[in-house]
């Protein structure tokens, strides 16, 4: 199978600046000085793979938590993630959390994988991650994954320039790259493609946020199976029809907390959230913060 970008030209032009820095590794390690930093470069590099020997298991890395973003300059990759296997062709990138259980080698009918690799950490690179999941899942397509690969170049650039590199300078090319990704996932208001049955759907979950609605409910109300309403949902409306509910539940709780009296457990009633417990960590998740500490700052 050949896997041939639309915008070739592009993608050769970039290669070829790549192929300058050689097929080299650099990895970051700094001291722990100062405050936090909640992104944050592991390691970088320019790499070429071939034959079996080039395989990784999400689940065989440790525990500690990091994200792999790798765009593919030639060749092609296999991904196999959550049961469903991905080429990772020229001009496509794939971004994955570690751990995690997924799995990525040369594809088996293709004679090398050659790319860009980006190794990063932090509470804000999982969350990004997290969000670009939900919204396009591991791979991102030609084209976008180019835009992306455009601030990995940069990341390279300077790894392989021979300055000193400071861990604020590495942090700020991390977070760029994580706004890159996020910024091809795309608000999450929808698009304007979108067809009847799924801007109905997602006009019933702005307006039901304290309905028990499910993935099943939803494709009934637009009469489509559940597994083709879910992937046309994603597509059209940028993220999946559980993550766009949550999103409008945390919305409509923030709304209540601002401008009403009602209790916290009220509240996580209201907004659809069974358990409060469970409607605290969702919104300590998103927020960074408890609904009481929210209603306290006056954010």
């Amino acid at each position: 199978m050949h896997h041939e970008p639309l915008h070739g030209h592009a993608v050769s032009s970039r290669r070829e600046r790549f192929l300058r820095f050689g097929y080299r590794n650099r990895l970051f390690v700094f001291p722990r000085t100062g405050p936090p930093l909640h992104a944050m470069l592991t390691s970088c590099g320019f790499q070429r793979a071939t034959g079996r020997g080039y395989d990784w298991d999400g689940l065989a890395r440790g525990q500690a938590p990091f994200v792999v973003f790798q765009w593919t300059t030639s060749g092609c990759g296999l991904l196999t993630w959550e049961g469903r296997d991905w080429h990772v062709g020229a001009d496509a990138a794939m971004v994955v959390r570690i751990p995690h259980a997924h799995r990525y080698r040369v594809c088996p009918d293709a004679d090398h994988w050659e790319f860009v690799y980006v190794c990063l950490t932090g509470r804000e690179i999982l969350r990004v991650v997290g969000e670009v999941e939900s919204s396009l899942g591991p791979v991102l397509p030609p084209g976008a994954g180019s835009w992306v690969a455009t601030i990995a170049g940069d990341v390279l650039r300077w790894a392989f320039s021979g300055q000193q590199v400071s861990a604020c300078e590495a942090s700020a090319l991390a977070y760029s790259l994580a706004m890159g990704l996020l910024s091809q996932a795309g608000p999450p208001g929808g698009t304007a493609g979108a067809t009847a049955a799924t801007a109905a759907a997602a006009a019933y979950c702005r307006t039901h946020v304290g309905a028990p609605l499910g993935v099943a409910a939803l494709a009934r109300l637009c009469r489509l199976s559940p597994y083709y309403f879910c992937r046309l949902f994603r597509r059209e409306q940028g993220m999946t029809p559980a993550a766009y509910r949550l999103h409008h539940q945390v919305r409509a709780a923030m709304r209540l907390l601002r401008e009403t009296h009602l209790s916290v457990k009220e509240i996580a009633l209201e907004s659809g959230f069974a358990e409060p417990n469970y409607f605290g960590k969702v919104f300590r998740r998103h927020l960074g913060v408890s609904p009481g500490q929210f209603r306290r700052s006056g954010m």
